[in-house]
């Protein structure tokens, strides 16, 4: 941020010790901390100085001249780690009006000249705290703010080996039981339970993540270390405390993972009168069932079935756990449910393990899919594998005491519920296309663009969400990936060929699905082109298009391709020009054969019309992000109809190449798009988009390294004074091929200029 000074206004920091010129001074508020028992921070500012006046005039100052304010903004509670509420409290106390506007910056000293010193005030562990301190000159009754300073006094992770640092605690509560928060490879982040709860209990902590496995243990104390080898490692982790009302232990959970990962921590706190999730534990010390209780759910696939299991409950029955088939006194059953998932995205992911986490919200969103009666120490059930489809599995254990039985002797339904888990039926990473197992493929929405990345050593793998009500009636599907610089590899089939594979950084590929109405799976395989280390991550951008029946089918009639149907664009420039070349579509079809692209008598695809579409981005906005971006709203139809500018209708053509040639826009990102329409159904389609910049990203002839230089002139004249307009502009601008001249009629002389 930048603070702009009024008129008259002081100096901050304008002639203490730093300060050595009339230019420099030291606005900023330092921060020194005693790491030791007492908890101190030491906050010091520098003396400020009146506007105008030379530094070698500093001691001449009166000393009741300033004012001095030193303010504290405390962070704590939900908001104690939340970045935005860190930042947004630093801009706003980097100015005066900001710092009196705050109804919780508390005013710790207001002190003059002749008392100026640095202030000492107590700090708390856990708490974000922002300083802040305004300067007033008594004498032009002016102000003016330092730059405030933040700090935690805690180490949010935690180095597993060095075990450094006293660790931020995230609070964990029941009005705080969920944070979403990543993980640091090789590093521990830490949550703190809050010990005030009003009743005794126990609190079952529980983590995911997609893409990542994590570690995660629990332990008594602030001393933190990283979970031990022997802790579960999983995608879904739980653990379990004691909770003791108002005690004086602070417990805590440890997470570890071995790459960046985002994780989902969710806190579910039950009393003792409730079933302990997995805390059947036969050689067990009664203290030691919390820390030997397995409450998450185990899931594990191959090529036919997929298995959920899970460990059997434990009763407190005067006092003591029991194993929940060892009582006879009380009734226990076990309700699986299942969460289908939306997508294979993260989001997804968390929201349904989210809704599975309690008992009440596995009833709400889960479907009950199977029921066992405590008898065993162990639970499985087994249902087919379908790769790509994601769930979330949960279990929630009933107990009720017997009429006979002494307690509960009311039979009223203890109830809780177990660590869900979540299973794609298929792993997300995989180094090559022929590991053993399944590779997880991702469920592409259509028409709904999906980012990812690869790399030399992974690829991608990805799904068409065919079990959508729609897909019964789609006939084919356009299936794109874009980049912006690597060339990927497009293919359908797992073992690449030249029939079904395309290269480049726009690589598209069509599949017709079945005409049974029992729709095959449209998969997609995307990896480097290259395979070489040196290109690093890429980047891509995947979009699926399914089309129904009647619709024209871009790319379709191409005697000369390597594809049945390549609904690819393939952009050229040159200085002047650029050219838009695609192959023919072909009229709608659910049949086996295919109508003739190319007969002796008129073909019946001559009916189609192809209209050229286009979307610009910003002057020299060379961006990843802005080219994803153009092509998300040029990639289907409704996108390019929507965001799109129609340029022209193509003029009618037998050839096989159709082109469609255009004046180069230098440094001017365009995404282009053919849209085609069928006169006869009044159904339409668009191809696979493509981008060019009027220029080469990474070459040296025609490079955009040199856009920028000066700010394009774009004049609409008549042509025939575009070679004057030439030298008139050539003498404001000299990179000259930076200027366009849009003329009302294309005549050579046009050209030449």
């Amino acid at each position: 941020s930048a603070t702009v000074a009024s008129p008259g206004a002081p100096v901050p920091g304008g002639c203490g010790p730093a300060t050595k010129t009339q230019n420099t001074f030291y606005p900023l508020v330092s921060l020194s901390t005693d790491s030791s028992e007492s908890h101190s921070t030491t906050v010091s500012i520098e003396a400020a100085r009146p506007s105008g006046l030379l530094v070698s005039a500093c001691s001449a100052v009166p000393e009741d001249r300033f004012t001095y304010k030193v303010y504290r903004v405390v962070l704590a509670g939900v908001d104690a780690f939340s970045v935005e509420m860190y930042l947004t409290a630093l801009d706003q106390m980097a100015t005066v009006a900001g710092i009196l506007n705050r109804s919780d910056a508390e005013l710790l000293h207001n002190i003059t000249n002749a008392s100026m010193d640095a202030v000492s005030v107590q700090y708390e562990l856990d708490v974000g705290v922002v300083y802040g301190a305004v300067v007033i000159d008594n004498m032009l009754n002016t102000s003016m703010a330092y730059v405030p300073s933040g700090a935690y006094h805690c180490t949010q992770y935690v180095d597993p080996v060095l075990q450094y640092g006293s660790p931020c605690k995230v609070m964990l509560s029941k009005t705080n039981d969920l944070a979403l928060e990543t993980l640091v490879n090789d590093q521990v982040m830490t949550f703190h339970i809050d010990p005030s709860a009003s009743e005794a209990g126990f609190a079952v902590v529980q983590t995911h993540s997609q893409l990542h496995r994590v570690r995660a243990s629990s332990q008594l104390g602030p001393l933190l270390k990283p979970p031990s080898s022997d802790a579960t490692v999983s995608s879904n982790t739980g653990v379990v405390f004691p909770i003791v009302p108002h005690g004086q232990f602070d417990y805590f959970t440890a997470m570890y993972a071995f790459v960046e990962a985002n994780a989902l921590v969710k806190t579910v706190f039950y009393p003792y009168s409730v079933p302990l999730p997995g805390g059947c534990c036969k050689d067990c010390k009664q203290e030691d069932v919390f820390a030997k209780a397995s409450p998450p759910l185990v899931v594990a696939f191959n090529e036919t079935v997929t298995t959920v299991d899970f460990n059997d409950a434990a009763i407190l029955i005067n006092g003591t756990w029991q194993c929940a088939h060892q009582i006879a006194s009380v009734r226990v059953t076990y309700d699986l449910y299942a969460l289908p998932l939306n997508s294979s995205k993260e989001p997804d992911l968390f929201s349904g393990v989210q809704s599975m986490s309690t008992v009440e919200g596995m009833q709400q969103y889960g479907d009950k899919v199977r029921s066992f009666l405590a008898d065993s120490d162990s639970y499985s059930a087994s249902f087919p594998v379908q790769p790509g489809r994601g769930r979330v599995y949960g279990v929630v254990v009933s107990s009720m005491a017997l009429p006979s039985a002494a307690q509960h002797s009311d039979g009223a339904v203890q109830q809780s519920s177990y660590v869900p888990a979540s299973s794609y039926d298929c792993a997300f990473v995989s180094s090559r296309y022929d590991n053993d197992g399944q590779i997880c493929q991702l469920v592409l929405a259509p028409d709904e663009p999906y980012f990812s990345s690869v790399n030399a050593s992974s690829n991608l793998s990805l799904v068409l969400n065919d079990w959508a009500p729609s897909a019964a009636k789609w006939t084919f599907v356009i299936m794109s990936a874009h980049t912006q610089r690597t060339p990927v590899l497009s293919s359908l089939d797992r073992v690449v060929s030249l029939e079904s594979a395309y290269s480049g950084v726009n690589a598209a590929v069509s599949k017709l699905l079945s005409v049974s109405g029992d729709n095959e799976h449209a998969m997609l395989y995307i990896s480097q082109a290259s395979r070489s280390a040196a290109a690093g991550n890429t980047n891509v951008l995947v979009v699926a298009n399914p089309y129904t029946e009647d619709v024209p089918i871009p790319g379709a009639c191409c005697l000369t391709c390597s594809l049945d149907i390549d609904a690819n664009l393939n952009i050229s420039f040159f200085r002047y020009t650029t050219t838009v070349a695609f192959h023919s579509a072909n009229i709608g079809y659910r049949t086996k054969s295919p109508p003739l692209c190319y007969s002796a008598n008129t073909p019946v695809q001559a009916r189609l019309k192809y209209y050229l579409y286009k979307y610009e981005m910003n002057y020299a906005d060379f961006a990843e992000a802005s080219l994803f971006d153009a092509y998300g709203k040029m990639s289907t139809l409704a996108g390019v109809l929507h965001h799109g500018k129609k340029m022209r209708l193509l003029p009618t053509s037998y050839a096989r190449l159709r082109h469609a040639t255009l004046t180069t826009a230098r440094g001017t990102g365009t995404v282009y798009n053919i849209l085609v329409v069928d006169p006869g159904t009044g159904k339409q389609s668009v191809y696979s988009p493509s981008v060019s910049y009027g220029c080469d990203l990474d070459g040296k002839v025609l490079g955009c390294d040199s856009i920028g230089e000066c700010l394009p002139y774009i004049i609409h004249t008549n042509c025939r004074l575009a070679i004057l307009i030439r030298y008139v502009v050539k003498s404001i601008c000299p990179a000259v091929s930076t200027c366009i001249c849009t003329c009302k009629a294309m005549l050579p002389e046009a050209q030449a200029a």
